[in-house]
């Protein structure tokens, strides 16, 4: 799991997702993971782990006011437990990323879900690694696997890019 996270840094997403165009969805769903979307606030987010199990533990930079990194352990979704870190930029949820194991039966029924639900997305497969990339209004959703005899490391990826413009201002 740990090569996975190195290989997802969150500054590396973000360069990503806002150098690519929004896809245009006109009536499309929002890019959104089990109810939770980037760009609420943090008591939004809050609650929302609550009802999923989870307990959010936030920490505002002491540094920069502006930044604050949550995170959650054991959040229950589709019958699974997830770990959550979360990235908030004056108070708004930019980045949110969802860490688990699971059978790669499991994680082929997700992705069919969401193909579903959002469209064929951008594929990247290098090294045993895949990534499956929807982005749409500025928001970017990812599901990345990294397989091994049956298992498969998931980080799924919610990014707000409205959130993130705002990190290169003075505070």
């Amino acid at each position: 799991m740990k090569n996975l996270l190195r290989s997802c840094p969150p500054v590396a997403l973000t360069a990503l997702f806002l150098s690519v165009a929004p896809v245009a969805g006109q009536g499309a769903p929002s890019l959104e993971a089990w109810g939770i979307a980037p760009g609420g606030t943090q008591a939004q987010l809050q609650q929302r782990i609550t009802a999923m199990g989870g307990k959010l533990l936030c920490k505002t930079s002491p540094v920069d006011h502006r930044f604050t990194e949550c995170t959650a352990a054991s959040v229950r979704a589709d019958g699974r437990t997830w770990d959550l870190t979360a990235s908030l930029v004056g108070g708004m949820s930019g980045v949110l990323l969802f860490r688990t194991a699971l059978t790669e039966s499991d994680v082929k029924k997700l992705r069919d879900r969401w193909i579903a639900a959002f469209g064929r997305p951008n594929l990247s497969e290098h090294r045993g690694e895949a990534s499956y990339q929807w982005i749409r209004g500025g928001r970017m959703l990812r599901l990345t696997t990294r397989s091994d005899d049956g298992r498969a490391d998931v980080l799924v990826s919610l990014i707000q890019g409205d959130v993130l413009d705002g990190i290169g201002t003075a505070p």
